[in-house]
């Protein structure tokens, strides 16, 4: 849900994105797009 939610947060057409998510040709695009993947790189905790 949180990477749908930032998907269409970011999308400039916020129609075309949510028709994308209901389709899901791609969805590695999504989540390269959402930018959720990254921020979890970024957030998560580094082992010792």
């Amino acid at each position: 849900m949180e990477i749908a939610s930032a998907y269409v947060a970011d999308a400039s057409d916020k129609r075309q994105a949510i028709k994308e998510l209901i389709t899901l040709t791609d969805p590695e695009a999504i989540l390269e797009k959402s930018g959720y993947a990254a921020s979890v790189k970024q957030a998560a905790p580094r082992p010792h």
